[in-house]
């Protein structure tokens, strides 16, 4: 059986996906995140944070009792790879933490 085309000879398949690709872009560039009351607690991997300017990604001026930045090892792919016992230990020390502190 072959596959369904739409009228410009796509997949029909491939233009749901585009669809559900664009509605997903939509959304986020219509959010507008909102002040959270607490600090913000954010496990970043060392890739990450050197790629970005703002190793907050952004957060920090959204957490009005500021941002504990924890970095993890590795790139985003290996955090639960072949780093997933340090991730898991570091987001079990902030969770023991934050429990302690409620």
């Amino acid at each position: 059986m072959g596959k369904v085309l739409a009228q410009n000879n796509i997949p029909q398949e491939q233009q749901i996906q585009q669809q559900r690709m664009d509605a997903h872009i939509n959304t986020v560039r219509q959010y507008k995140p909102k002040e959270y009351p607490e600090r913000i607690t954010l496990l970043v991997t060392e890739g990450l944070s050197k790629q970005m300017q703002d190793s907050s990604l952004g957060l920090a001026n959204l957490a009005a009792q500021g941002i504990e930045i924890h970095k993890l090892p590795g790139e985003a792919a290996s955090y639960l790879g072949e780093q997933v016992e340090t991730t898991a230990q570091r987001l079990k020390s902030c969770l023991d933490e934050a429990q302690n502190k409620s």
